[in-house]
């Protein structure tokens, strides 16, 4: 008696030290049994087990202690459960007995958690039998995969917060590739509600959004990816054993009670994927990979090396890349009266000028086309059906094989193969004539001297590139550039597309080099349009690029301290594959201080995948710079 006695007060302590937040009935006999497990725990450290961690999302502090990432009270049990593993080890031992609505128990609503504990504990199931939890498991049975795929939908630059692709996982019910109406995805993104620029982009920044899981059918992404935003998608099935699938539903259903605080640089769509391999597969480490920063191109990377194979991937075209494949498939006639069709409904008898082969040909574009303009909002449901009911009605009346319109679409280069997205480099340059040495350190992503393969061509997208420089003579560092966000998207125009490129960029840059101890700078912003063309011919690229560009600009040394402008921008840019060409010549046009004409060449020579050489000159009517510079391409 004395025993059970020291043990119904040793729970009773327990209880007061952690309170629960739901209350449970327990028998004597289940007391002795449940200060028995609390006690086995302990002599197990199950509350420091990594696993336990990873399952409340738990890091160290700077103090040894804990706190945990998510910021819903309902992910706990604990009142003290974010910053106490041990509270909350215990609260879920507790909950074991439970007494109530089975769905409604802490067992039902964090079944990962319990799965562990069970096998951990070796609890007796006579005592303790599993419950049925029919709420997860009519949820499990909905979305019971044969398989587990990471997706990731390339990026969108007419969407900031898609820059860099996002990634989700992809719940595929059958072995069947095409049975796209049955699978679902799973999908942790940012809430933002109805917010835009400035402020959206700052919230994003320091967490202030707070971050989701959701499930939906994965044609529903399919049609906002591929059809509406114009994004290609890549699945990549990853080699989960059925216990790991197992794991990753349980954990997966505990995850609809969880809230993140969302970061665009470092925790965001694809960073907080990776936890729930980690649990998955125990003793999997992915996370300790990221340090400062994280991408969905290098999670993705990260994600194939260590759960998938990077050469067995599906890729889903765009609705624009299909648009585009078909259009190249057609002969110069064909081509004509296709255009001619998908813009007038009183064309439609030029059809009758060419065979039957070609007419299909003709019509099918054209309808693929008149669904990409009308999903891009460039004409109204009522105007496309319009155009496209004529063509409908002929193609129905006009014999035809079915491999006339079945176009081989060319797979562009993946995602997981592409060069690494951090650049550092180093070199000699020439300021005015005198000699100097540069430093370059860039974050992400590219520029239109990269090797773009995998990422988004005819464009650039740099986030905090530093540039630094070295003058032996002043035997000082000056910081020569350094750009916070720059953005490019140079669309081609041609009979078909019209889409504007245009541009966006803040940052910093020297403005003057002399013997003064100091940097002379300027804050500079600016935002450009305008239009571009492209050629290709064999296997090279020549694109032509005309905008205006508004400029504002902060600096001591300018009059009044700021100046605003508006002028021209004219870039040639020719790409041969492992040889890159760009020259730039631009006026900033300001309004209140003396116009400052540039001119601008670059060549980069790509000396491996992962290596360039880049040769720049520069010159403006007050200095004139030139630099060559190794750079080396690095996993952050």
């Amino acid at each position: 008696m004395r025993a059970d006695v020291i043990k119904a007060l040793a729970l009773f302590s327990f209880l007061l030290l952690f309170p629960f937040k739901d209350v449970f009935s327990l028998s004597s006999a289940q007391q002795m049994y449940d200060v028995e497990l609390i006690e086995k725990s302990k002599n197990l450290n199950l509350s420091s087990d990594p696993y336990w961690l990873k399952l409340l999302y738990y890091e160290k502090t700077y103090f040894k202690g804990y706190v945990s990432e998510n910021i819903n009270p309902d992910f706990f049990l604990s009142k003290y459960g974010k910053y106490s593993p041990e509270s909350e080890l215990f609260n879920h031992i507790i909950g074991f007995f439970y007494e109530g609505d089975d769905n409604q128990s802490p067992e039902c609503k964090f079944p990962e958690r319990y799965w562990w504990l069970r096998k951990k504990l070796n609890i007796d199931t006579g005592l303790l039998p599993p419950r049925e939890c029919s709420d997860f498991k009519e949820w499990q049975t909905l979305l019971k995969p044969y398989s587990i795929s990471i997706v990731f939908a390339s990026g969108y630059l007419s969407n900031p917060s898609t820059l860099y692709g996002h990634t989700f996982f992809l719940l595929k019910k059958s072995e069947n590739k095409n049975s796209l109406l049955l699978d679902y995805t799973m999908n942790y993104a940012a809430t933002t509600g109805d917010e835009k620029g400035l402020l959206y982009a700052l919230k994003g920044v320091f967490g202030s959004y707070p971050g989701n899981f959701s499930t939906m059918p994965y044609y529903l992404k399919i049609q906002e990816y591929q059809n509406m935003e114009n994004r290609d998608l890549w699945e990549y099935p990853l080699n989960l054993t059925q216990y790991e699938i197992d794991s990753f539903l349980r954990h997966s259903w505990e995850l609809g009670k969880a809230s993140f605080p969302y970061y665009f640089f470092k925790k965001n769509c694809s960073y907080q994927l990776l936890p729930i391999l980690e649990i998955s597969r125990e003793g999997t480490s992915l996370q300790d990979k990221f340090l400062f920063w994280n991408i969905p191109s290098d999670s993705l990377k990260v994600i194939v090396e260590n759960f998938g194979d990077k050469k067995n991937f599906i890729y889903r075209p765009s609705l624009y890349y299909k648009v585009k494949s078909k259009i190249s498939n057609l002969n110069p006639e064909e081509e004509r009266i296709s255009l001619a069709i998908s813009k007038s409904s009183g064309s439609i008898a030029l059809l009758d000028s060419i065979n039957n082969t070609s007419q299909i040909k003709a019509m099918d574009t054209a309808i693929d086309y008149l669904s990409f303009r009308q999903n891009t909002g460039e004409i109204s449901r009522e105007e496309m059906d319009l155009l496209m009911d004529p063509i409908l009605i002929k193609m129905s009346k006009t014999d035809y094989e079915p491999s006339a319109i079945n176009v081989i679409i060319s797979t562009p280069s993946s995602p997981v193969e592409a060069r690494d997205s951090m650049l550092v480099g180093a070199g000699i340059a020439f300021y005015n004539r005198k000699i100097g040495y540069d430093i370059n350190i860039r974050t992400a992503l590219c520029d239109l001297l990269d090797d773009n393969d995998g990422y988004m061509n005819n464009s650039i997208l740099r986030m905090g590139d530093l540039k630094l420089s070295y003058i032996p003579e002043l035997n000082k560092f000056f910081i020569k550039e350094f750009t916070f966000a720059d953005v490019l998207s140079l669309n081609p125009i041609d009979n078909w597309f019209k889409k504007a490129s245009w541009g966006i960029k803040l940052g910093y840059y020297e403005y003057d080099r002399n013997k003064k101890d100091k940097n002379s700078g300027v804050i500079h912003g600016e935002t450009s349009r305008g239009v571009s063309f492209e050629n290709e011919f064999k296997n090279m690229k020549l694109l032509l690029y005309l905008l205006a560009r508004i400029s504002l600009d902060y600096s001591t040394e300018i009059s009044n301290n700021f100046r605003a402008g508006l002028g021209p921008v004219a870039g040639l840019t020719f790409d041969a594959g492992r040889i890159k060409f760009v020259s730039e010549i631009s006026d900033s046009g300001y309004i209140n201080d003396s116009g400052t004409l540039r001119k601008d060449l670059g060549i980069s020579y790509i000396t491996s995948q992962n290596t360039s050489l880049k040769l720049r000159y520069s010159k403006l009517p007050y200095k004139e710079e030139s630099s060559l510079m190794f750079n080396l391409y690095l996993f952050p």
